[in-house]
């Protein structure tokens, strides 16, 4: 074995778990090869999901932690013969296109439509964007006062989840106000746009108008100019937006280990991807108190996370 085999097996993390088998017609000698591509706590807690879902039967999940080149992941997959890759992030799932024997199970990916090609007909997962019909039944409901919705956006990235919104305010009293940013320095010609005509502030998975290099401008932008901020993570709330809507990375990972059932008894699968079954609330009540809004005991009830 060579120096740089031996580099790339160190790489691996091998979990095996060979447990009695409850239905072992199931995963029985099965092996997942996981592909992550993301180190962050909402990776180990899909993780978790999609073993919580395999418990009691014997299943080996081989977990490719830091992920090398095409060459590295096929020497691992030569080496092991998955009957299944589960990726774990946008780029584990784009490093997984070119393999074209294994099928592929995917979640933690944003816009994962903007990945797949109609091509990719072995390729299922879970949609990291969260059901736009979902938080705005939630704000139409809950915060009537507040119908005007700003939301800044990548046309490349986030096209057809701008789309999506359009259609569902359609259908509540909300207002979508919208504005396209290209590149981070669109976005504060964006917002002075939006300031005057929105009561919110929305944002979700968009790596331009919302990334680590933005999304602290964004947010302190709203403070200042005293506009509700809806954020997509817990750290958001936490931050000073009003309220986070964010996803249930266990269940995600559950979605995904029951996809993966299906795959692996050869059962056919619906649709290639498939909204998030569960959505978390945080809220900042020091913020709504400084901005003057009330939540309602029966959204409260609905909150997983209050700062």
């Amino acid at each position: 074995m060579t120096l740089a085999n031996i580099t790339m097996i160190r790489r691996v993390v091998l979990i095996v778990v060979l447990i009695i088998l409850c239905r072992p017609f199931y995963v029985n000698g099965k092996t997942v090869l996981a592909l992550k591509s993301i180190d962050a706590e909402a990776c180990d807690q899909a993780i978790k999901g999609f073993m919580s879902v395999f418990r009691g039967q014997e299943l080996k999940m081989i977990v490719f932690d830091n992920l090398g080149t095409e060459a590295e992941i096929s020497a691992v997959i030569s080496e092991n013969s998955p009957d299944l890759i589960l990726c774990i992030g946008s780029n584990a799932l784009r490093n997984a296109l070119s393999i074209k024997s294994v099928p592929k199970i995917f979640c933690l990916v944003a816009h994962p439509e903007s990945i797949i090609s109609p091509d990719n007909v072995d390729i299922f997962g879970i949609d990291m964007d969260l059901p736009v019909s979902t938080q705005f039944r939630i704000l139409a409901t809950h915060f009537p006062k507040l119908q005007r919705i700003g939301a800044m956006y990548n046309p490349e990235l986030s096209g057809e989840y701008i789309e999506k919104a359009r259609k569902n305010a359609e259908d509540t009293p909300l207002e979508l106000v919208t504005r396209p940013v290209n590149t981070i320095r669109d976005i504060p010609s964006a917002l002075n746009y939006l300031k005057d005509r929105v009561d919110i502030l929305w944002a979700f998975l968009d790596a331009t108008a919302y990334g680590p290099e933005t999304a602290r401008y964004v947010l302190l932008f709203a403070l200042r100019k005293g506009i509700p901020f809806i954020g997509f993570s817990e750290e958001f709330a936490k931050a000073g937006a009003l309220v986070a809507f964010y996803g249930d990375y266990k269940d995600m990972g559950c979605q995904s280990a029951l996809l993966a059932k299906k795959i692996l008894a050869n059962e056919p699968l619906p649709k290639p991807i498939i909204e998030p079954r569960k959505v978390r609330i945080a809220v900042n009540k020091k913020v709504a108190r400084s901005m003057a809004i009330s939540f309602t005991s029966e959204f409260l009830a609905m909150v997983d996370q209050v700062y």
